[in-house]
This record gives C-alpha cells, structure tokens and sequence, in this order.
C-alpha cells in the first residue's frame, strides 16, 4: 500500500505495518480521512493509540503529513487509497473504524445501502470491533450531489430500517442511533466538520454499530 509522508510517497507491505502498530492499545482507521486532521490532531492527544487515515487525493493527505512529519508522530500513519479498493494489508487490523462526513460515492454507499460498499467498510475490523459513521445531508443545501446519487431524505426511522439492516447482513450489530447538533460537529476534528459546523443547517446523524 502507499503512504503519503510529507509530498512523498513510500510503499509499506503488511508486515511492515504490522510492526509500526504492535506496542499500541488500540488501533483507529479514518475513512475519507480528507486532509488527515482527525488522525494528526487524536494522534497527538492520544499517544498510546495507533491512527491511520485513508483517502485518494494524496494533494490533500499531504496537508497535515507534513505536520505529522514536523511533530514526528510515531502513531499515525495517511495511506492513499479508496474503499472501493480497500487495502488488503489493513483487513482485520482495527479496533475502531470512523467515516466522518462522507461524499461523493462513500457518502451513496452508505445512505443507499450499498452492500458492496458497506463490505469494504467492515474489511479492517477486527471482532467486537466498532464502526461509527457521522453523516449527513439535505436537497437544500447539496440539491446537484442528492440528485446524482439519488438519495432520498434522511432521518433515524430509514436508518434502523434500511441501512442498519444491510450492515446486520454483514455481520454487525447496532449499538445506536444519535441525531448529532449542528455545535457538536467542530468538536469532531475534522476541517469539514468545521465548516458544516458554521454552514447551512442539515440533518446529521451518528451510527455505531459492532461487529459480533
């Protein structure tokens, strides 16, 4: 798989990452991870657990892998790459899985429930591991993105009884379902979130489900 480290890229094999990870607590994934905010900023904060960021555009991994280098986190790693094509050296590799805001195809995956999106999604967790998905959106506020993926609206009932269900096929279990407040998304720690967070008003929910 590709690392972004600074505007380089480096090649790590599944051992190698392995290695990387062994002396952690507990090992997190960002999916859609964007400019890798999230990670940087609980990486630091957090110097006991192991973080990794995933997204296709390199251009914005190295925003914050150059602050990473600068700080010379040893707990944090940006891996180029897409959940359509999940990298197979992090299957089965972590405790907690987040999707923070998705857009674009991650985002029509989840809210069409999608089973071959969803699938890569549940690839790295390990059992009893925990994925939580933040999102959200609204014909208003993003009309040309809801009619391209032809997204219905979204509220907690089609979540228990649509999307929910699709995850249960894949061997998850839900823990809950939580509307999120439009204050509470700059605490997430995501640049998105940050400026949703002050952007027009949506519905935005929490799913955690684990897997049994």
């Amino acid at each position: 798989m590709k690392v972004v480290q600074g505007s380089k890229i480096k090649d790590l094999d599944a051992k190698g990452f392995k290695e990387l990870c062994k002396n952690f607590s507990e090992k997190i994934l960002d999916i859609g991870t964007g400019d890798g905010r999230f990670v940087f900023k609980n990486a630091q904060q957090n110097p006991h657990i192991f973080y990794v960021g995933l997204d296709p555009n390199q251009k914005q991994l190295e925003i914050y892998s150059k602050k990473i280098n600068k700080f010379r986190l040893r707990n944090t790693l940006l891996i180029l790459g897409s959940i359509e094509i999940f990298p197979i050296e992090l299957e089965n590799m972590f405790d907690k899985i987040y999707v923070h805001f998705p857009w674009g195809s991650l985002l029509g995956g989840i809210a069409n429930a999608q089973i071959d999106l969803l699938k890569n999604l549940v690839l790295g967790l390990e059992t009893n591991g925990i994925l939580q998905i933040i999102f959200g959106y609204s014909s208003e506020a993003e009309p040309t993105q809801t009619d391209r993926l032809s997204l219905d609206s979204i509220d907690a009932k089609r979540i228990k009884e649509v999307i929910v269900p699709a995850f249960n096929k894949l061997g998850l279990e839900l823990e809950k379902v939580e509307k999120i407040e439009k204050e509470e998304l700059s605490e997430i720690e995501t640049t998105w979130g940050k400026k949703l967070a002050f952007g027009q008003d949506r519905k935005m929910f929490s799913i955690t489900l684990f897997k049994a």
